[in-house]
This record gives C-alpha cells, sequence and structure tokens, in this order.
C-alpha cells in the first residue's frame, strides 16, 4: 500500500480512541492510509472492540509496558 501509516498507541479510553479513529477516516477520505493500533494491554473493552474491526492492524501487548514499547 503507498500512503502513510497512522500509528496510535492506546492504554483504555474506547471512546477517544473511536472518536480518534473516526476523525482519521473523515478527514483522510481522498488519502491511502493505514491506522495500526498499539495497545498497551487495555483492560476495557479495546480489545474486543478494535480487535474486530477489519480495517484496523490491531497489536496488543498482554501487560502495559509503557508508551516506549508500544
Amino acid at each position: 500500500m503507498e500512503g502513510v501509516s497512522i500509528i496510535i498507541p492506546v492504554f483504555n479510553k474506547l471512546e477517544i480512541t473511536r472518536k480518534c479513529i473516526d476523525h482519521i477516516r473523515e478527514f483522510n477520505k481522498n488519502y491511502a492510509f493505514e491506522i495500526i493500533i498499539a495497545d498497551n494491554g487495555s483492560t476495557d473493552e479495546i480489545p474486543d472492540v478494535l480487535s474486530n474491526d477489519k480495517d484496523i492492524i490491531y497489536i496488543r501487548n498482554q501487560e502495559n509496558l509503557g508508551i516506549a514499547f508500544s
């Protein structure tokens, strides 16, 4: 894919993460991009919701390793 990779490190906060993803999709309709979620061991609904989104590359750490390891 030619375009941009947008990497979003997350830890919980599903609603904020979904708003971020929605804004990226809304304002980049004319550009090639991929969204990569680097989940740092979220304990809320993020793993269930985002791992099933076909348009997202979802990577999950089993525990919170801190932002440097996302």
